[in-house]
């Protein structure tokens, strides 16, 4: 295995850890780069980081979404992915292979979205919610779901909690961001006010 297609398959696990065979590869990937470029590798972070990656991959928790039940599962670790299905028309039936499903950014470029498709209809969910409905329990009927470290692309299970809207707003550093926001958007359409005088 040659270092090229050693650092494909770290920086690319997703399109590796699809099943055991494939576990069995990245495992070999990052053993080799860990004993070949240890200590020498500019990216030695990343390495490490990939490490634990893997950890968590072999500890991952599937599960139906709610409604999505032998459709969709969600994982402890914040993905999405299709289940096998059998497809039957007119001429013979066969399996379609589940994928893990790659999520795209809302147009704010903040939350995480993904597209569910059934009965050839699309129906689009942002991936935290749907990890939250899989998950958690909501005895007292929260209406929103905080992200704990403040990144709203990081939807693992541990980092997400329902919550009112009071507390989402204000949670932790949100409301001053809010503040620098307007500013910032302050700031600016004073410069083209004066810009526009001056002209």
């Amino acid at each position: 295995m040659t270092e090229e297609s050693i650092l494909h398959i770290i920086s690319h696990p997703e399109d590796f850890i699809a099943n055991k065979e494939s576990m069995i590869l990245y495992k070999q990937a990052v053993e080799d780069i860990a004993n070949h470029l240890t200590g020498k590798h500019e990216n030695f972070a990343t390495i490490k980081e990939t490490y634990n990656t893997m950890r968590d991959f072999e500890n991952e928790v599937w599960k139906d979404i709610p409604g999505w039940e032998n459709f969709y599962q969600c994982s402890n670790l914040g993905r999405v992915r299709s289940c096998d299905r059998v497809i039957k028309n007119e001429f013979r039936n066969y399996v379609k292979k589940g994928r893990i499903l790659k999520p795209w950014h809302t147009k704010t470029k903040k939350y995480m979205l993904v597209n569910l498709t059934k009965d050839s209809k699309n129906h689009y969910f942002l991936v935290h919610r749907l990890v939250a409905q899989t998950f958690l329990t909501n005895p007292l009927n929260l209406p929103e779901v905080n992200h704990k470290d403040e990144d709203p692309t990081n939807n693992r299970l541990d980092n997400l909690e329902y919550c009112t809207r009071k507390y989402n707003n204000n949670y932790g550093t949100k409301v001053q961001r809010g503040l620098e926001t307007f500013r910032r958007n302050r700031e600016k359409k004073n410069a083209i006010t004066t810009a526009t005088i001056s002209e």
